[in-house]
C-alpha cells in the first residue's frame, strides 16, 4: 500500500479499506495463534542482505525496468489481458516490482482500473508462491498455518476490494 501511495495516490484509494480489512483480519488470526499457542525457544539462523548494498539496489532497477517495458509492451500488443498475465506471472517472483511499475504507469496511459486489478492478481500470485515454498521447505502444521493465515488476511483483503469495486 505504501508503495503505491508513493508513486501512485490516487490509485491508491480503492486499496485503503481493502488493506486495513485484510491486515485486522489477519492480525487477529497472528494474535489467536500466539495467544493459543504454547512458548519455545527456537534460534533461528537467519542471513539478512543489506537494502542499501549497491549490488541489491542494481538488481531492485533491472528488475523495475524489464518488469516496466514488459507490462508496457503488454498493454501495447495484448492489452488487458497482456497486463493480467505479466502481473500474474510476475508476483509469482517478486510484487514490489510490479506493483511499482502499475502505479507509475497508471499515471501515464494505463487505465487505473486495470493497474489497480493487476496489482491484485500480483499479490494473489505472489500469496501462492509464497505458500507453496511454505508446503515444500516447511512441514504440514506450519503450512496449515500459513495457508490459513493468507486465506484469511489475502482472502478478506481480495474480498474487500473485489466488493468495493
Amino acid at each position: 500500500g505504501i508503495e503505491i501511495g508513493v508513486i501512485n495516490p490516487s490509485l491508491m484509494r480503492p486499496f485503503v479499506i481493502p488493506i486495513a480489512v485484510g491486515s485486522l483480519s489477519g492480525f487477529g488470526y497472528i494474535a489467536f495463534l500466539y495467544l493459543t499457542s504454547k512458548r519455545e525457544k527456537i534460534t533461528q539462523d537467519i542471513a539478512f542482505k543489506n537494502p542499501f548494498d549497491l549490488k541489491e539496489a542494481l538488481l531492485m532497477g533491472v528488475v523495475f525496468g524489464v518488469t516496466l517495458a514488459l507490462i508496457k509492451l503488454a498493454n501495447l500488443y495484448a492489452g488487458e489481458m497482456g497486463v493480467y498475465a505479466i502481473a500474474f506471472f510476475s508476483g509469482f517472483a517478486d510484487v514490489d516490482a510490479i506493483i511499482l511499475s502499475l502505479s507509475a504507469l497508471a499515471k501515464n496511459g494505463l487505465n487505473p482500473a486495470t493497474a489497480q486489478h493487476a496489482i491484485l492478481l500480483a499479490i494473489i500470485a505472489n500469496t501462492v508462491a509464497k505458500s507453496g515454498i511454505v508446503f515444500f521447505l516447511g512441514n504440514a502444521r506450519l503450512f496449515r498455518w500459513v495457508a490459513t493465515y493468507y486465506l484469511i488476511s489475502v482472502g478478506s483483503f481480495t474480498a474487500t476490494f473485489l466488493v468495493m469495486a
